[in-house]
């Protein structure tokens, strides 16, 4: 309504909004877990951190956090060589979402 949907329509913005919806009730119901996550990731991402602060790119940020966290779970993890492969061959090490948005959280906090 105040031309912040960027031309997408209900059937794009409502799956959006919907998963906006079991994140912040997920932060809710388990805020000790996503205490818990920043904690660690601000030590993980440590340098990540600072390099967005001095104007990386965000989403490139992304991606390397999303590397540094799958390595810290599987050291021998190639991002490149798996995300490369048809999704029902690829062999991504078990991550909790709670890590993956508290990651995204702390580099948007760092583009400000």
């Amino acid at each position: 309504m105040a031309n912040q949907t960027d031309g997408n329509g209900y059937g794009i913005l409502s799956p959006i909004a919907q998963n906006a919806i079991r994140v912040m009730r997920d932060m809710q119901l388990r805020s000790e877990a996503y205490a818990q996550a920043e904690e660690e990731l601000k030590v993980l991402l440590d340098d990540l951190i600072i390099e967005v602060q001095n104007s990386k790119d965000y989403i490139e940020a992304v991606k390397e956090a999303y590397e540094i966290i799958y390595k810290s779970v599987n050291p021998s993890f190639n991002y490149d060589e798996q995300f490369s492969l048809d999704t029902c061959y690829r062999d991504i090490p078990a991550v909790g979402m709670v890590k993956l948005t508290v990651a995204r959280k702390l580099l948007l906090e760092a583009k400000k």
